[in-house]
């Protein structure tokens, strides 16, 4: 048994909701990785899924956690990190998912770093 990190812990929580909506085909499951880096001590896992009707629209879910993310939650050293990891989204699709812009700073605050391309 070990202890589990906050990675472990985001990553389960983050995980078993997507599948429950794959599992009621709400949304389809396209493409998953769970790695881990042992020369740099960085994991890194990824889902990338869509509407089942839509292909064309997707969003891809990055949780990473590296040496200062756990030395951070482990040691209380926290000069350089303050979370557990660092979480990256990114929506893919058409013209109007950018008029969907607002919903989705207001859903997700806009005390986050959003890059719009």
């Amino acid at each position: 048994m070990f202890d589990p990190t906050a990675f472990d812990n985001l990553k389960v929580v983050f995980e078993g909701a997507v599948y429950d909506l794959d599992l009621t085909g709400e949304i389809q499951i396209l493409d998953r990785k769970d790695l881990f880096d042992f020369a740099h001590y960085e994991r890194c896992y990824q889902i990338h899924y869509s509407l089942p009707y839509k292909k064309s629209i997707w969003i891809e879910f990055h949780l990473k956690a590296d040496m200062g993310h756990f030395l951070a939650e482990r040691k209380m050293m926290t000069e350089k990190n303050t979370a557990g990891a660092d979480i990256l989204i990114v929506y893919k699709g058409d013209e109007k998912l950018h008029h969907c812009r607002s919903f989705l700073e207001e859903t997700w605050n806009k005390d986050k770093n959003w890059e719009w391309k």
